[in-house]
């Protein structure tokens, strides 16, 4: 870890979301994507140290890769494109739609094989470099919430993580950390591509309820997503 808040040439703000600041620029040369930590709350800072240590591990260009991390800052490698949801304004054809589910799946069984579980895909965090839906183009972004073997931090017992479009009904029990749980959200971000929406409008309603202790079938318990 830099001791020191490093500076960034030229940075673009991106968005402010969940006590995290995104921002593009150069550092070192380079171009970069950098979190900033903003909030004080001890559970954002603590989502923020966890996907440092998740990220500083992996290694593959279907991963976004750290390349520095100071006390307030995550500086990842930064690839010139747009994020999947961008394209799917319109349905994806078929052999595209495919193309993108293989890039991602060629990253989920990447970082399953190094015992991280990102509990979070959608298509907010499916980066298309160079806006290419094609399968070396894909690029599976923020870890904030994942679940990983090898690290220590934990999350609070009664949250459940991920967005609920996406979720495993078992995420919705909150069970963690299971591998299907990666494999039911990337079929979610298939019926995405071909249809363009998810595939439910009410993810907690209905049949899923009954994995919700005390839930009446129509409101969400609480959920912890970036």
């Amino acid at each position: 870890m830099l001791a020191e808040t490093q500076a960034i040439d030229s940075p673009r703000h991106l968005e402010d979301r969940h006590g995290v600041r995104l921002q593009v620029g150069t550092w070192q040369g380079r171009s970069v994507l950098v979190k900033t930590l903003l909030s004080c709350n001890d559970a954002v800072a603590a989502r923020f140290r966890h996907e440092a240590s998740v990220t500083a591990a992996l290694d593959s260009p279907r991963v976004s890769r750290l390349c520095a991390v100071t006390p307030n800052q995550l500086i990842f490698e930064h690839t010139q494109g747009h994020m999947l949801r961008e394209a799917l304004t319109a349905p994806l054809p078929g052999e595209q739609a495919g193309q993108v589910v293989a890039g991602l799946l060629e990253a989920v069984c990447y970082i399953h094989g190094r015992g991280v579980v990102h509990q979070d895909i959608k298509p907010e965090n499916i980066l298309l470099s160079l806006g290419q839906p094609a399968r070396d183009h894909v690029v599976l972004l923020d870890y904030d919430l994942s679940h990983a073997a090898y690290s220590l931090s934990q999350f609070e017992p009664e949250l459940r993580l991920g967005t609920p479009h996406y979720m495993a009904p078992e995420q919705f029990a909150g069970v963690r950390g299971n591998l299907r749980s990666d494999l039911y959200a990337v079929g979610a971000v298939l019926h995405d591509c071909l249809t363009a929406q998810p595939p439910t409008k009410m993810p907690w309603a209905g049949c899923w309820a009954g994995c919700l202790p005390g839930s009446s079938g129509m409101c969400p318990p609480n959920f912890c997503r970036c």
